[in-house]
């Protein structure tokens, strides 16, 4: 039931993208709805393994790979021969990648929320009292602060000399003075 919001979503959208642009190209209801599910399922697939790990610009790339390839060999099979058939893929591969782009927002927020935790004001207080597992104790943030070099106990910070660079004009060599 988690993945029925999402996939009716991105259903509903390729659907409406996919009849406005192909009707045009006098593609039949049945073509549309089957490509419409064609390229739901396998975005959708994509977007559940690509989206988490490699972010939303490549999960839209690929979004917008499938529905150009996934509309242009399904409408040259359905269809057959037609003159701009090219036009007929890109353009609703380009309005759907940009729905897309926000739709990934809504997956995130709304599918993958464990998988990136919000940090509220309770989020960093440890008490060592609760028993965490390794995953939540590598979400535990570090405390920095303002310590001395252990080199260096006095604390001072040691100034490099500056060397001689033989191609620099503004100081001239002492054996070659012009």
């Amino acid at each position: 039931m988690k993945y029925a919001v999402p996939l009716f979503l991105k259903f509903f959208m390729i659907l409406f993208v996919l009849g406005v642009i192909l009707w045009m190209f006098d593609m039949s209801f049945m073509n549309i709805l089957f490509l419409s599910i064609l390229v739901t399922v396998i975005s959708l697939i994509g977007d559940m393994v690509i989206l988490p790990r490699y972010g939303n610009v490549i999960a839209t790339i690929v979004d917008f790979s499938v529905v150009f390839f996934v509309v242009l060999f399904g409408s040259a099979f359905l269809l057959g021969g037609v003159d701009q058939i090219g036009w007929a893929a890109f353009t609703p591969a380009v309005l759907i990648a940009l729905g897309e782009a926000f739709f990934h927002k809504f997956l995130r927020k709304y599918l993958f929320e464990d998988a990136y935790p919000s940090i509220d004001a309770t989020y960093d207080q440890f008490d060592g009292t609760e028993q965490f597992d390794r995953a939540e104790l590598e979400h535990l943030r570090t405390e920095f602060s303002n310590e001395f070099d252990i080199g260096n106990p006095e604390g001072e910070v040691e100034q490099k000399k500056k060397k001689y660079v033989p191609h620099r004009s503004r100081k001239r060599n002492k054996k070659r003075p012009y």
